[in-house]
């Protein structure tokens, strides 16, 4: 007998499993607010004081005059 074997699939940026051999983006979880993954993750990273991001692809450096100094964080929070 010769069983049909799909082909492992990556789950987005902003995405990640913990699945070994997984062959839908289905299986992908999204990362939480705050924190970001690249292509292919099995987890996801805060993004660092100084830095936000609302759907886990990027993390953005906050604007010019605002900041945050924390990790993880949603939004820019404070002016200068």
């Amino acid at each position: 007998n010769t069983f049909a074997q799909k082909e492992c699939s990556s789950c987005p940026s902003g995405k990640y499993t913990g699945n070994i051999g997984s062959n839908s983006e289905k299986s992908c979880k999204t990362c939480s607010p705050g924190s970001v993954s690249s292509p292919g993750s099995s987890n996801c990273i805060s993004c660092l004081a100084g830095k936000y991001s609302l759907q886990g692809e990027e993390c953005v450096v906050c604007p010019q005059g605002k900041y945050n100094n924390l990790v993880g964080q949603i939004k820019y929070l404070k002016n200068f």
